[in-house]
């Protein structure tokens, strides 16, 4: 139960990631902003986040002021202010002013999808006293058993 509830907690902290994000034209083409999957993004990509919009990937604010709710990831009770070189994280919540942000992560090299990486490395390992208890109770529950029974037939034939 306990392994099933924190897949579901992975699932739930993927979805945080959006799905597109709005890629900005290189510097000095007139092209307007496109939106695209975030599986097409590279690093060094330009996108922009408007205030409410969750941010697509992990880079730095390349342009704009703002706040970014990161409490999925850090616990902040706050949202914490970002401005130009700040680092920001794919699936937290722009608050108030529109960003542009450079792209430093992307794909399994992005912050959530380490986080989702060592919560599944540590749930499918034993810690080592877990597999020394395991060891210990494949002899000491059958044991337990057979003086039960033991016990009981001797009682029985006593009485």
């Amino acid at each position: 139960m306990a392994k099933r509830k924190t897949s579901e907690a992975l699932r739930a902290l993927l979805d945080l990631q959006p799905s597109t994000a709005l890629l900005l034209p290189p510097s000095g083409s007139t092209d307007e902003p496109i939106e695209i999957s975030t599986a097409l993004l590279h690093v060094g990509d330009l996108v922009r986040v408007f205030p409410g919009g969750r941010i697509p990937c992990d880079g730095e604010v390349a342009f704009g002021q703002s706040h970014a709710d990161e409490s999925m990831v850090t616990g902040e009770s706050r949202p914490v202010p970002k401005d130009v070189g700040s680092p920001v994280i794919g699936g937290s919540v722009n608050a108030m002013g529109a960003l542009t942000i450079r792209v430093t992560c992307v794909g399994s090299d992005s912050m959530l999808n380490q986080i989702v990486k060592l919560v599944g490395e540590a749930q499918s390992s034993k810690a080592p006293i877990e597999a020394f208890a395991d060891r210990i109770s494949s002899r000491f529950v059958p044991c337990v058993v057979a003086i039960a029974l033991t016990a009981f037939v001797v009682w029985i034939s006593i009485g």
